[in-house]
């Protein structure tokens, strides 16, 4: 009986644990006006989150992951195109003659690009298969941990896009990863958006970015 009674008190005195705590949308801060609200999934987690996903992609975290490690690794490449593309309308002529090569630059002057016309010249295309040939070696180094992919489990402290490649140690100037990451991504989408407009002004004007904006260059 006495074995009994301490069943029963024990069951009596149990007390289940406090429900999770419901989870609330915070504000939009790409849209700060008519009280929007980010997505639940769009948390503040990662670095540069501000809300923005109007049409809904994002809808579970191993989504969210993939789609930021595509995120930052186009926003890189835009980072190089865009310094690269008004460099190449300055100097190559003149490095090119230095060395007397034949220029690859487009008509009038513009960078090769697919709508400006200049791939098929064998400098370009020979660029193009080595840069294809070093983004497949990283991709592939990623892909081998199985980490990018859509539906995989991620680790404890995974970041979207990481490489770990900081030969400078640059993460610790400011001594918060938080920040770099910040600037990194919001770089990243301001070079996007950048090298689309190169690409869109020269094929409608037919003039080099850098005759367009001559206060910049």
């Amino acid at each position: 009986r006495v074995t009994s009674t301490r069943r029963y008190e024990t069951v009596n005195d149990f007390v289940p644990p406090p429900p999770a705590p419901k989870k609330v949308a915070l504000p939009a801060k790409w849209l700060p006006i008519g009280g929007y609200k980010a997505p639940l999934i769009l948390d503040g987690t990662l670095a540069g989150d501000v809300g923005f996903d109007p049409i809904g992609f994002a809808k579970s975290t191993k989504t969210l992951y993939w789609m930021r490690e595509a995120e930052v690794k186009h926003g890189r490449l835009a980072m190089l195109a865009a310094v690269g593309w008004p460099l190449s309308e300055l100097w190559h002529k003149e490095l090119a003659s230095l060395f007397r090569l034949d220029s690859i630059l487009a008509s009038s002057d513009r960078a090769p690009s697919l709508l400006n016309g200049g791939l098929s010249n064998v400098w370009v295309t020979g660029m193009l298969m080595m840069s294809i040939i070093i983004a497949g070696y990283l991709e592939g180094n990623a892909m081998n941990s199985g980490e990018v992919f859509w539906g995989a489990d991620k680790p404890v402290g995974y970041v979207p896009g990481t490489l770990g490649f900081d030969p400078l140690n640059l993460y610790k100037v400011r001594g918060n990863k938080n920040i770099m990451e910040t600037a990194e991504i919001k770089n990243g989408r301001l070079a996007m958006i950048a090298i689309t407009a190169y690409v869109f002004q020269e094929f409608a004007t037919g003039i080099p970015v850098v005759q367009q904006t001559p206060f910049l260059f």
